[in-house]
Order: C-alpha cells, then structure tokens, then sequence
C-alpha cells in the first residue's frame, strides 16, 4: 500500500518520525565535523605511532602504505555509495547503524594480531567514514542549498 502524503509533500513516516534539526544549518554542519572527527584522530594516531604499528602487525612501511591508501579509497568509495544510501534509507537509522560500523573498524584495528585483520579495521573505518560524511552532509544541502534553490528560482 503506498503512503499517503500531506499537501506538505511529506508522507506518513515523515510526519510521524520528524528530523532533529532539519532546518538548522549551524546544528547540521556540526553534526557534519562531529562525524569527520573519529577518521581524523585515527589517522593521526596512526602517523604518530607508524613505528609501533609495524612492529606490532609485522610488516614494513610499504605494507602500512598500502593499508592506508586502501582505506582512503575505502573513504571514496564510501562517499560514493553514500550518496545513494541517504536516499534509501533514513538518515538517524543509516548514521547510527554506519557509525556502529565505524566503531567495530576501530576495535579490529586496534586489537589486530596481523596485518589483515589491521588492514580490514582501517579500511572500514575509511569506507564507513565516507558514508557517515554524505549522511551528515545530506541534510545541509537540503536545508540551505535547496532552499536557496527555490527562493531564486521562484523570482
């Protein structure tokens, strides 16, 4: 059965569950950096310690490279399927669920024993940032671009 709209535009899922924040450019953008935040600490964290990371999953600087290039295509990617992911699916359910997954990247680095559980950790880590950046960005487009869209377009 299709949902029924409002001549608002919104359906029935809308109006029953409401977006936190919808209209609030200032809290959307800060939900935006909070989301950014984690990938970026680790990252740094990671240069810092490159040393100790090497000598602790057993392997030399060109494997660290690789790791850390892999997770940042893991954050393209990430981005990329974000995009169509925000469509589908509601945003609070998409950044809690992908931030979860954000959370177990950073445990199966942390506690690798080797360079692949070490590498699946920071790759996901990269491809769940991706998404959690187009989920928080999402909103912001829609709030301020859009809006400003539609105020010159019906000049």
């Amino acid at each position: 059965m299709p949902e029924s709209t409002s001549g608002d535009g919104r359906d029935d899922n809308e109006r029953r569950f409401p977006r936190p924040f919808e209209k609030s450019y200032v809290v959307s953008l800060s939900v935006a950096i909070v989301s950014l935040v984690p990938y970026i600490i680790v990252t740094t964290a990671y240069t810092s310690f490159r040393l100790q990371v090497s000598s602790d999953i057993s392997t030399g600087r060109t494997g660290l490279e690789i790791i850390a290039g892999r997770s940042t295509a893991g954050y393209a990617f990430g981005a990329l399927l974000g995009g169509d992911l925000v469509q589908r699916f509601r945003q609070r359910w998409l950044f809690l669920l992908v931030e979860g997954f954000f959370v177990l990247g950073s445990v199966l680095a942390a506690i690798a024993p080797g360079t692949v559980v070490y590498g699946t950790g920071r790759v996901l880590q990269g491809f769940t940032t991706g998404i959690l950046l187009v989920a928080a960005l999402y909103q912001i487009l829609l709030s301020r671009v859009l809006k400003n869209v539609r105020d010159t377009s019906a000049a």
